[in-house]
């Protein structure tokens, strides 16, 4: 069975700017677009491979799986945060990863999802990602809230370096606040 995947929403501009550190390195964001699902339904394959390789299923039946999954998670994505920003990450016009924002007026920002490849984790990024998102938030006083797999000890971590705290269990995940400092 293949599910008809739904394009992302029109881009928003301006989205989030290209942080320092990732530029240094020849990353840029850039609104993602029906040609990269191929990469982004890859990339989901590879953060569920550990997970799935416990499974004695054979290798056709984990395709089939994880590619239904991560049809079922676009579609969510898509329909629940239409106004979210959909960003993908390339190094020097390669796709690298993913990261889904939503900004909206007078309410917290919500980091939907962040995701790179195995090479590209541990470099900074994601902490570089966060950090930017983290300064516009103190600048209009919001705080910024993400979701965490529990079992993903590296990505809590760096949330909590970056000063996010646990708010509550939500299903499988773990929402995460980090809270603007009050201006003096």
């Amino acid at each position: 069975m293949s599910r008809t995947l739904p394009d992302f929403p029109s881009p928003q501009e301006p989205w989030l700017e290209t942080p320092v550190l990732l530029r240094r390195s020849g990353v840029r964001l850039r609104p993602a677009q029906r040609q990269d699902v191929d990469f982004l339904r890859g990339l989901y394959r590879s953060l569920r491979a550990d997970e799935l390789a416990q499974l004695p299923w054979p290798e056709p039946a984990k395709q089939f799986f994880l590619d239904d999954q991560f049809a079922l998670q676009h579609i969510h994505f898509v329909h629940h945060y239409r106004d979210a920003e959909f960003l993908l990450l390339e190094q020097d016009g390669a796709p690298i990863g993913r990261f889904y924002l939503l900004r909206r007026p007078q309410a917290d920002f919500h980091v939907v999802e962040i995701a790179l490849l195995s090479a590209w984790r541990g470099q900074g990024f994601g902490a570089a990602l966060i950090r930017a998102v983290q300064q516009e938030a103190g600048r209009v006083m919001r705080a910024l809230t993400l979701h965490v797999d529990p079992r993903n000890l590296a990505a809590r971590r760096l949330y909590e370096r970056l000063q996010f705290e646990p708010v509550e269990d939500d299903g499988p995940y773990q929402l995460m606040r980090w809270q603007a400092a009050p201006l003096s």
